[in-house]
């Protein structure tokens, strides 16, 4: 295609950047053509996909649910205003506003990149994914803080966690063995 001449141009290799699905299934072979032709001349760190991701995208992706999102509100005077919950920190999660910097590098927040946040919108849900692949979810409670974690790996432990996915209940702000 022409436009992959040009329609990369300004941003960094290796960069967090972000796409989105809604609306392209039935142009799924053309997204996926620009889709891997942005992994191909980025290669992003981390790729940000509003919507579901199709099965054939590959890359360290953070799923964004657009049903959960799509928080459209009518005004009086017809106009639409969405309302923006959180910010990517360290590009593995949504996560409250807070605890980032004008740069969009983590500032003292205190969850690791590696993991997602112990609090968050109430009655929400965050999924980490690892190249590709959904590796955990953690569900919120009516306080926005975690309450079950499920693990989609046996975190290289199969003796400790035979079965995946398998449960972490969280109590007072810890997380608890295995469930089930």
């Amino acid at each position: 295609m022409t436009s992959f001449n040009f329609c990369f141009d300004g941003i960094e290799k290796g960069s967090i950047v972000a796409v989105s699905t809604i609306g392209v299934k039935k142009e799924k072979s053309h997204f996926l053509l620009g889709y891997n032709e942005m992994l191909s001349r980025i290669k992003p760190s981390k790729i940000i996909c509003y919507g579901k991701p199709f099965g054939e995208m590959k890359g360290d992706i953070i799923e964004v649910d657009y049903a959960k999102t799509n928080n459209l509100k009518k005004s009086n005077k017809n106009l639409y205003v969405k309302t923006v919950y959180g910010y990517v920190d360290g590009g593995y999660y949504l996560s409250e506003k807070g605890g980032g910097s004008a740069s969009g590098q983590s500032s003292g927040n205190p969850s690791s990149s590696n993991s997602l946040p112990v609090k968050s919108k109430p009655n929400s849900k965050s999924v980490r994914y690892s190249n590709g692949e959904k590796i955990q979810e953690r569900y919120y409670d009516e306080n926005g803080e975690a309450k079950m974690d499920v693990d989609y790996t046996n975190h290289g432990n199969p003796k400790r966690h035979p079965k995946v996915p398998h449960r972490h209940r969280w109590v007072n702000g810890r997380r608890m063995k295995t469930d089930e």
